[in-house]
């Protein structure tokens, strides 16, 4: 026998799905798809309602985010409503990493709306600290979308830590703090790759990038400032 508040919360959450399903059925051939998130409970309600059944209320509320995304019918899609159902897929959901890359993703590559990706990454980060895809997606952001190198340095440098990271991410990290005007944070950071690397091929291509910049940031500082 299930307790009490096992079936109230299981009622709750029916209800919850049961009235979802019909608003977005009955507004599927007047609205745009994204619209239907807009007949979502409120948040709180949501999270009452689910209780102990959060991952389920979760992958149910994701299966409509990825029907927005696959609608070939949307045409002026309302991707600030994608990103709130996103962000409360992840409040009931923290450690559902696939809806932080791709939602991430999303809202960056396909819509250019960056300041809603990164601070669904940043959550990310918060709740899955161990995953490096996530900061690697926030370096990307910062790279190629706000053209920031030192900022993207830094979390690809993050990423580079973490267990299961690529070997050139590393590489890349440091290749934008040179691009960012910090060559000394870059040879530093080479120096720590190159300590930490037991491939002695890429120990060897490591170091000769090493002395390849020592010697740029000498001759540069032998020029002295551009007047």
């Amino acid at each position: 026998m299930w307790p009490k508040t096992s079936v109230i919360a299981l009622s709750l959450l029916l209800t919850v799905v049961v009235c979802l399903q019909q608003k977005i059925d009955l507004s599927r051939n007047k609205l745009q798809a994204i619209d239907s998130f807009s007949h979502i409970p409120p948040r709180h309600i949501v999270k009452f309602a689910a209780l102990e059944f959060k991952e389920v209320t979760a992958d149910i509320l994701w299966l409509r985010a990825v029907q927005f995304l696959g609608d070939r019918k949307t045409t002026t899609p309302r991707y600030d409503l994608f990103y709130k159902i996103i962000d409360l897929v992840t409040d009931l959901d923290p450690r559902f990493t696939f809806a932080y890359q791709a939602g991430a993703i999303a809202l960056s590559v396909l819509s250019d709306n960056v300041h809603l990706s990164n601070p669904l990454l940043e959550k990310g980060m918060h709740e899955n600290p161990y995953d490096w895809q996530l900061p690697f997606y926030l370096g990307f952001n910062y790279m190629y979308h706000l053209k920031n190198p030192l900022k993207a340095a830094y979390y690809m440098a993050h990423a580079g830590k973490l267990e299961g990271c690529p070997e050139y991410i590393p590489l890349l990290a440091a290749h934008l703090y040179n691009k960012g005007g910090e060559p000394e944070t870059a040879i530093l950071f080479l120096k720590g790759i190159y300590l930490t690397t037991r491939d002695e091929k890429t120990r060897k291509q490591i170091a000769e990038r090493i002395a390849k910049m020592e010697k740029e940031l000498v001759s540069k500082k032998n020029k002295g400032p551009t007047q």
